[in-house]
């Protein structure tokens, strides 16, 4: 609804004239013996996400709501659960809910909110530091913007929060920690940009002393490491998923590029290696059209296609660089530089030249 309908309020009633087909055996509809758990953070979150992009490429095809059209807004829950006795002795349990921080998507015309959160619910919020340390034993060393964490594009998707806390007030708790999106991004850019960070999870025993840091190793978890005991020593560190990127990174302004450098939403290293933006504390021109040629020289190296061009005019789009064609022998998918990438149906990408990267952010607390 606030993709299609965002003047109207939520209503019980918007979902009347709606049919969810989900048969038995999906993995969102799993039959016994099949493992469940988690539904609402885990499975729920990543079918949400597949139904925006869906719903926002739609969007972006139709001239009249293009401007409205996002990738994915915080593209993960991740779940840190504590629970044993609290500083007043009480049983208590806790599901902390800064995750709901993540980055929201960018639009064709703006960058996403920082920690905007979710799209899907309709008033996400977070506590205040000091209330979650007030009513349950958490100590926190920090909760922040989290650097190169919101998807590279034309217009950079929101950053996500950061955090790392201890327990205070008491000797121990046990803490159950487990994620999606450590492994793979599942905040999606839209038309060319790229998504949002994976989620980074570390603990480091032995971290703090006396109430303050100190240096420790800390194990870089992977999605799932599950229950474990946590004492008042010991340091959990956790970066969530920032919002999509809108549009080529190299189409960015540089100089807005240097606004998110100076403020310390993107490093100097990702912006030259990403938005092809040479920083010696300012930008170098010169050698920044120098990188961007090199980018986009390789992009294009080794590509497939169909082996065919294409100058007409386009029939429709599909984004700003991808276009539908027609001629004798039928439709076809093309690119602005004219390369016809798929015919007969939109599955592009078969005729795109593929390229991997290594991660800029390093799994470091």
């Amino acid at each position: 609804m606030p993709t299609l309908a965002f003047d109207i309020q939520w209503n019980e009633g918007l979902v009347r004239p709606v049919e969810v087909i989900a048969p038995d055996g999906l993995i969102c509809t799993a039959m016994f013996p099949a493992p469940t758990g988690a539904a609402t953070v885990e499975t729920i979150w990543v079918t949400g996400n597949a139904i925006m992009l869906a719903l926002n490429k739609m969007l972006a095809a139709t001239p009249a709501f293009q401007h409205r059209a996002q990738g994915v807004n915080d593209g993960v829950m991740a779940t840190f659960n504590m629970g044993g006795v609290n500083q007043f002795g009480e049983k208590f349990g806790l599901h902390l809910m800064d995750p709901l921080a993540g980055g929201s998507a960018a639009f064709p015309n703006r960058d996403g909110v920082n920690a905007g959160g979710p799209i899907t619910s309709p008033v996400s919020a977070i506590a205040d530091v000091e209330r979650n340390e007030q009513v349950a034993p958490l100590f926190y060393l920090h909760r922040r913007l989290a650097k190169d964490t919101g998807g590279p594009g034309r217009y950079r998707g929101g950053l996500a929060a950061e955090v790392a806390f201890s327990v205070g007030g008491v000797e121990e708790v046990q803490a159950l920690v487990m994620t999606h999106g450590a492994e793979v991004p599942n905040s999606r850019g839209l038309n060319g940009g790229y998504p949002g960070a994976t989620v980074i999870q570390s603990f480091g025993r032995g971290g703090i002393d006396n109430g303050r840091p100190k240096s420790t190793n800390f194990e870089i978890f992977g999605s799932k490491p599950g229950l474990m005991p946590m004492t008042r020593r010991d340091v959990f560190a956790v970066s969530w998923q920032g919002g999509g990127g809108y549009g080529d990174p190299l189409e960015r302004d540089p100089s807005d590029v240097a606004r998110d450098i100076a403020s310390g939403a993107v490093s100097p290293q990702a912006a030259t290696a990403v938005y092809g933006v040479v920083w010696n504390n300012t930008v170098d021109e010169p050698a920044t059209k120098r990188r961007r040629d090199e980018i986009r020289a390789g992009r294009i190296a080794g590509g497939s296609g169909t082996g065919e061009t294409f100058d007409g005019k386009p029939l429709a789009s599909l984004g700003p660089h991808l276009h539908i064609g027609r001629d004798a022998r039928g439709w076809f998918v093309f690119s602005s530089a004219g390369r016809v990438l798929a015919r007969g149906s939109t599955a592009w990408r078969q005729g795109a030249h593929r390229a991997t990267s290594d991660s800029l952010r390093p799994n470091t607390a």
